[in-house]
């Protein structure tokens, strides 16, 4: 996910907001700890009063339309618009407004992906001496674990 791209951490509930000169990570109560140890962006709880505490700060207020990926669910737009429109602030759509920065690749990155090349090679290696005719996906799957 993108939230895991900028930060490193594997959330299945949080929300990233990006501005110009800010930018902020919000996550519900189960990893409230863990984001503030490891995020690089300040942390917020992810629930409505928060989140209007936040965006009625002077730091966020002057912001009038918020962008969104529109690759969101309709449920969570239709609750962003809700939840916008309430703080008279417009939404506008964004198709997949991370995917350029998310193109480019740094050093770490290059390795870490060489690193998962060849992990994924050895194990390619390893499958190949059990294949058969008979084998099927699912046994060649647990072997390749």
């Amino acid at each position: 996910t993108d939230i895991f791209y900028f930060t490193g951490i594997k959330l299945s509930k949080g929300k990233l907001f990006i501005a110009q000169r800010n930018s902020i990570l919000c996550v519900d109560g189960r990893y409230t700890e863990l984001a503030k140890k490891n995020s690089p962006f300040p942390v917020k709880a992810l629930d409505d009063e928060s989140l209007r505490k936040l965006f009625g700060s002077s730091s966020w207020k002057e912001m009038q339309v918020m962008g969104f990926d529109t690759s969101i669910s309709f449920a969570e737009h239709k609750k962003l618009k809700t939840f916008f429109s309430q703080l008279k602030k417009k939404l506008k759509e964004c198709d997949f407004p991370i995917q350029k920065e998310r193109a480019i690749k740094d050093g770490r990155e290059l390795l870490l992906i060489k690193k998962s090349a060849d992990l994924l090679w050895k194990g390619f290696l390893h499958v190949r001496k059990h294949l058969k005719v008979g084998i099927t996906e699912l046994e060649l799957a647990q072997i390749f674990e």
